[in-house]
């Protein structure tokens, strides 16, 4: 691939990839939502569950273009830009909760989460890149090796695999975040202070973001655009290989984000960019990508946008008992669709009005960064 030249199959992909957080983050109803749009309750790895490292990882590819020039050279310029973007991201994140609690009028700093999604690609952000500038993009896979075996030892000798207040990962949180500020977890004996975007998880989701920026090299490396294809494709094969046998010591987890949910889903996602830069960038069939652009042109701006409009959208009007969500929901869809499909639906219409807002960004050429 020709430097400078732009990577339309990565922009369709963190489009696809926004697209279907849009629409998993905001059922008409948490309590009518399909199977493949669920979360694995602990262990196990659904559709959804791909979301969130397939960005992270996505990140990584990016960075080749942005901290790649001279060779990741630790320039102050680079080093700044790293430091603005990730506390952009934390604070625009933590923001959102913020928000989210003022509306419902149950702001107390006291339980305000402080994790999250934003915030959880920020520390991963900061992490991966002070070690691509600090080891100027040297031995990334031998990093990357070493932070999973760690990772794999410090669950096994810290209870890491049981979803208890014993476990390593909910200590450190606890004692770093204070369990006023951690997410609250459904458990079968009732609820848990357990942070999914957890600090100690940072770690494997920093590794995520490494072997992205790894992929990303494969596909700016000068060579012929199938040649790119064919090596994305072996290294997201060996990756998912890898983490079918490990998953026997190391289960697949997203709360925890194991080391084979790394491996699994960094495989899973280099496997669906081989295939995508083999069908757009290869092959040219691109006529189809228009509708993800949008969302891949402002992806995180676009996902605040929706997170603002679902909670305006769903404060109740006056004394009529209704929201705009829950009037849509009870009285315009669900007597013609089951609660299933119309939950569904919901989610859609959230994520086509939020594309709407994104379609005259995109047009006017309007790329607004976090």
């Amino acid at each position: 691939m020709a430097k400078g030249e732009r990577l339309v199959s990565l922009d369709v992909m963190r489009g696809l990839t926004i697209a279907a957080m849009l629409v998993v983050n905001n059922p008409g109803s948490w309590s009518y939502v399909y199977a493949p749009l669920r979360h694995a309750p602990w262990n196990g790895l659904t559709p959804t569950d791909l979301i969130y490292p397939f960005f992270t990882f996505i990140m990584g590819v990016s960075m080749c273009f942005s901290l790649g020039k001279d060779g990741f050279a630790p320039t102050k310029a680079k080093i700044l830009k790293t430091l603005r973007r990730s506390v952009l991201l934390f604070l625009t994140g933590f923001a959102l909760h913020c928000f989210s609690r003022l509306c419902a009028g149950t702001f107390d700093w006291a339980t305000l989460r402080i994790m999250g999604v934003l915030q959880g690609l920020a520390v991963s952000y900061l992490l991966a890149a002070v070690i691509l500038l600090l080891s100027r993009g040297r031995h990334i896979l031998w990093t990357s090796s070493l932070i999973l075996v760690l990772y794999i030892i410090t669950l096994q000798f810290g209870n890491g695999y049981e979803l208890s207040a014993s476990n390593i990962i909910a200590k450190v949180d606890r004692a770093l975040l204070g369990e006023g500020h951690l997410y609250s977890m459904a458990t079968e004996g009732g609820r848990l202070a357990f942070e999914p975007e957890s600090l100690l998880s940072c770690l494997p989701r920093t590794v995520e973001v490494l072997l992205g920026m790894y992929v990303g090299r494969i596909v700016i490396s000068g060579r012929e655009k199938s040649d790119a294809v064919r090596d994305t494709l072996l290294f997201g094969a060996a990756l998912a290989v890898i983490s079918f046998f490990l998953r026997y010591l190391d289960p697949i987890n997203k709360n925890i984000w194991s080391s084979t949910f790394t491996l699994a889903t960094s495989g899973a996602a280099a496997l669906v960019l081989a295939l995508l830069l083999w069908t757009i960038d290869v092959k040219g069939k691109s006529s189809w990508c228009g509708f993800f652009k949008v969302f891949g042109t402002n992806p995180l701006f676009l996902y605040a946008v929706c997170w603002v409009l679902s909670v305006i959208l769903g404060l109740q009007i006056g004394d009529t008992g209704y929201s705009v969500k829950s009037f849509i929901y009870t009285r315009c869809l669900l007597p013609w669709a089951g609660p299933y499909l119309t939950s569904l639906l919901s989610a859609l219409l959230i994520m086509l009005l939020t594309w709407c807002v994104g379609l005259p960004l995109y047009k006017k050429k309007i790329f607004i960064k976090l």
